[in-house]
Order: C-alpha cells, then sequence, then structure tokens
C-alpha cells in the first residue's frame, strides 16, 4: 500500500497549517516517508515523518500533527544552519 498516494495533498496541509508569512514550508517524498523543511532566510528545521508513524495515525493525521509540531518549532523560532545543514527532528511511530 502506498501511503503518499495521490489523496494525500501534502501542499494542501501546507497552506491549511498558516505558517507565518515570510516561511517557506516544502516536502520530499521517499519510501521511508516524508521530509517537510521550513525555511527562513539562514534558519530552517527539517521533520522526517517516518512511514511507520503514517501506518500508525494514518498519513492525513500524522502529517497534520507532523505540520502542527513543524509551526510551533517556527513560532518558537528556528534554528540557524550548522555546517550548511538544518537541525532535523524526527517524528516517530511506536
Amino acid at each position: 500500500m502506498n501511503l503518499m498516494d495521490s489523496a494525500l495533498n501534502i501542499p494542501h496541509q501546507i497552506d491549511l497549517t498558516g505558517f507565518p508569512a515570510g516561511v517557506s514550508v516544502t516536502h520530499e517524498q521517499a519510501t521511508e516517508g516524508v521530509l517537510l523543511r521550513a525555511e527562513q532566510g539562514g534558519r530552517g528545521l527539517e521533520l522526517w515523518l517516518t512511514t511507520e508513524a503514517m501506518k500508525m495515525y494514518g498519513p492525513g493525521p500524522a502529517v497534520a500533527m507532523a505540520l502542527s509540531h513543524l509551526k510551533q518549532a517556527v513560532e518558537a523560532g528556528l534554528p540557524e544552519k550548522e555546517e550548511g545543514a538544518y537541525h532535523r527532528a524526527v517524528f516517530l511511530g511506536d
């Protein structure tokens, strides 16, 4: 079963999350999950949403929860890049 089929519209979920102006949120899909990235200037954070988390919570709710956590991080202040890379958090299933 492909959890990331066309029924899961991540760009639409990103829009619905309501990130602050000036923050760019992108995603990359892989067989192991989805990488969500929030960037603003030289700051940013990546959140890796694992396939296991999507199986546990359901793809739509898992993406919504991950985006909510990413938005909280944006509101708290994104960390600066270190050695050219963003900090990364992981959203796991149990």
